[in-house]
């Protein structure tokens, strides 16, 4: 059977001791109104916290402005130290790394989402939102799983200890995500053809450059719920 957010909660409701499992997202149950007020930040914020190749998505970008050198900086420029400022792609929940993996920033720009780099034409890596359940990797999965469970334990069960031992199981499968992000990223790369820098490519630099994971789970500030 196909994984869908109702399994998602329920394995959520399972890893926090619960007696009963919801049948619908909509259902008007204590268990399922719960889920409800967590599920899409605990989503967010475990997706944001590792590279899971079943969300990842690659997009070249659309130009917002270029820097004009000739005359002083202001404030519709790219931020400065940057020479081109580019519009995130709407489905982006955070960015990874450019193509070529040169540095950039992330900012606002005319009231809009914008990359900042010195990569003209660039293609931005990064995690879509919105993926479906059923496209997710199991990992994935078990991670928004008990990340959910450690915040919606307390105002279920009041379980203090089930709270620390989810949200260390969500972040135990971070972190191993993110360790075979980093062993699968071990190709080398010494130069960089022309034809390929025409194509979004910045050359080789020195060193790659990755926007920084997302924070793990952390129960230590969570509000209560009543």
């Amino acid at each position: 059977m196909a994984a869908d957010e109702i399994s998602i909660f329920n394995q959520a409701l399972n890893a926090v001791g619960t007696r009963d499992n919801v049948s619908s997202i909509a259902e008007r149950s204590r268990e399922a109104e719960v889920c409800r007020l967590w599920y899409a930040d605990s989503r967010d914020q475990v997706m944001r916290a590792a590279y899971w190749n079943s969300a990842k998505g690659y997009k070249r970008l659309a130009l917002l402005t270029e820097r004009d050198e000739t005359v002083a900086w202001s404030s519709v420029d790219p931020e400065p130290g940057f020479a081109f400022a580019y519009a995130l792609p709407a489905d982006c929940l955070r960015p990874r790394y450019l193509a070529g993996y040169s540095r950039f920033s992330l900012g606002v720009l005319a009231g809009a989402p914008a990359l900042f780099c010195n990569v003209e034409d660039p293609i931005l890596f990064y995690t879509k939102k919105d993926v479906p359940v059923p496209l997710w990797d199991v990992g994935l999965r078990l991670s928004v799983a008990y990340a959910l469970a450690s915040y919606i334990c307390k105002p279920l069960t009041g379980k203090v200890r089930t709270v620390a031992e989810t949200e260390q199981r969500a972040n135990s499968l971070i972190q191993q995500a993110q360790v075979e992000f980093a062993n699968d990223d071990n190709d080398m790369v010494d130069t960089i053809p022309e034809w390929i820098e025409a194509r979004g490519f910045a050359g080789a630099p020195t060193t790659r450059y990755y926007y920084p994971y997302g924070p793990a789970i952390s129960l230590a500030e969570q509000p209560s719920v009543s």
